[in-house]
């Protein structure tokens, strides 16, 4: 199934944190700025809703705010990548929520580590697909009690040094793990 047409039931599995009716809610405002109903925003349709609140934003801009949304790439933003956004936005100024959020969506059993198949699992929800080696390596990077699983701890302590490494932006590691 398209990412850009997800039924209910798997929108509550990878937000599970969020009610209907904030899904609902967050579905209403995807509308607004989908004018054309494609399921997805491009930066023409992003630039058109800012204009008529009263912004004036550059065709740069728009770019931007684009690109730093569109995880897969594609230039437009889809409704998956919509609700990330609002996410951090509701969590902004308490990384603590905001990294457990992320966590969560890793950990799709709820059961406090994410495991090799829950990381291909998610990673290919957001359009990305690991190879085996990948998936491995990922694991044994934050892995640091080594028993094949990521906990929360290992996870945030994780992500805090590779944002610290890269400026907050996420790298792709070749198979050396570096």
């Amino acid at each position: 199934m398209s990412r850009k047409h997800l039924s209910d039931e798997q929108l509550a599995q990878e937000w599970p944190y969020l009610t209907r009716k904030q899904v609902l809610d967050f579905q209403e405002a995807f509308a607004l700025f989908d004018r054309d109903g494609s399921g997805s925003i491009t930066s023409t349709e992003l630039g058109d809703v800012m204009k008529s609140l009263g912004q004036k934003p550059s065709e740069q801009e728009l770019n931007n705010i684009v690109s730093e949304i569109d995880v897969d790439g594609n230039g437009e933003i889809d409704f998956p990548e919509f609700l990330t956004m609002m996410l951090r936005k509701m969590n902004e100024g308490n990384p603590e929520k905001e990294l457990l959020d992320v966590f969560m969506v890793f950990d799709l059993d709820g059961s406090g580590t994410i495991s090799p198949d829950e990381l291909r699992a998610a990673m290919r929800v957001i359009g990305e697909k690991l190879s085996e080696q990948e998936v491995e390596d990922a694991i044994r990077l934050a892995d640091s009690s080594g028993d094949g699983e990521v906990d929360y701890q290992e996870f945030v302590q994780f992500v805090l040094q590779d944002s610290h490494n890269t400026g907050g932006r996420v790298q792709k590691r070749n198979n050396t793990g570096k």
